[in-house]
């Protein structure tokens, strides 16, 4: 158990947390309290949560925040498997790409690298923003495909879905 001001350095990333309970064997760490990853292109902030070392599998909790480049994701947990590169995530959602100037927000996200889609559901909201104006759009769900170079290739909304832009 360590406490107050820790920090975990490693070649990958930087963890400073308040409260980190580390099991050696079941290689599982949990951290309370205030809690920071920084690594080479990543960002994670959470205050609660569970990382097993072996399985590479993570779970995040209350106030999480993860910023990768362009990409940020806010919600209130995150959970999320390195292999095959699959994550769920629950409650105010907000997910934006600074590149593609796009932001997603719901209730229930789900994200599936191997099998190329994400969806995300409850008061789902896509809002595509320029210098001029930005497009609303709602549906009870929205499902991106992408192909293998990360692009996105679809953006599917239904049922009941509606958009608004000023100049329409």
């Amino acid at each position: 158990r360590f406490r107050q001001k820790v920090v975990l350095r490693n070649p990958d990333y930087t963890l400073v947390s308040d409260t980190l309970n580390y099991f050696s064997a079941s290689k599982v760490a949990f951290i309370k309290g205030p809690t920071t990853i920084t690594g080479k292109d990543k960002y994670v902030y959470a205050e609660e949560g569970w990382y097993d070392t072996r399985a590479e599998i993570s779970s995040l909790k209350t106030n999480v925040f993860i910023r990768n480049k362009d990409r940020t994701l806010a919600a209130d947990s995150v959970y999320y498997e390195e292999e095959p590169a699959f994550g769920r995530a629950f409650r105010d959602i907000i997910a934006q790409d600074t590149t593609r100037k796009v932001i997603l927000t719901g209730e229930f996200a789900e994200y599936n690298d191997s099998l190329g889609f994400a969806f995300i559901t409850g008061k789902a909201r896509a809002l595509f923003y320029d210098q001029s104006d930005t497009l609303f759009l709602h549906a009870d769900t929205l499902r991106l495909t992408f192909d293998t170079a990360d692009q996105a290739k679809f953006l599917y909304a239904f049922p009941k879905a509606k958009f608004f832009r000023t100049d329409l």
